[in-house]
């Protein structure tokens, strides 16, 4: 018995097929990794933008505040912020119209430094709008009992509800 022709042929095809399958998976295969690799190579890069124009974005923010601060620091009228009830921030100006030290005029409830009933102020803004102006005594500090006008605007402050107070000397108006 010798070896019979008709099933070597059959054999070669078979393995010219494979092969044949075989380059053309390995051709798929290479551009669909080539094709993810672009992917991920746009990916990064839009990210890369994104997180660029945040930190760009963060930076204005930080420069922003910083002239706010400055300006209302420089200001002639007292400043304050008020959320959530607390005094946030205060500058100079508003310490020395109320004659405490300013790191002070953060440990007290509004109602302690001036003489006046914050809730039925709080009502009386959502009736009237956004800004209100009243005239109130100061109930702390070295000129306790002097009147002085207190202006508040109600605005949005992160998210949350908050108030700026502008504190007026009535005898240099």
């Amino acid at each position: 018995m010798g070896l019979d022709y008709r099933y070597w042929i059959y054999l070669e095809d078979v393995k010219e097929e494979i092969s044949y399958i075989k380059n053309k998976l390995l051709l798929i295969s290479s551009i669909i990794v080539l094709l993810l690799g672009l992917l991920l190579l746009f990916i990064i890069r839009q990210s890369l933008k994104i997180e660029n124009k945040r930190h760009a974005a963060t930076k204005e923010l930080l420069v922003s505040r910083q002239r706010y601060k400055t300006l209302v620091e420089a200001s002639a009228e007292g400043t304050i912020m008020l959320q959530k009830k607390e005094i946030i921030f205060c500058n100079k100006k508003t310490a020395e119209i109320i004659g405490i030290e300013r790191k002070e005029i953060y440990t007290l409830a509004l109602n302690k430094v001036f003489d006046l009933n914050w809730t039925s102020i709080e009502k009386r803004m959502n009736k009237e709008g956004k800004t209100f102006n009243t005239p109130v005594k100061i109930k702390t500090g070295l000129k306790e009992g002097k009147e002085v006008l207190l202006s508040i605007s109600q605005l949005t402050y992160a998210t949350e509800k908050s108030f700026i107070i502008i504190v007026k000397e009535i005898d240099n108006q």
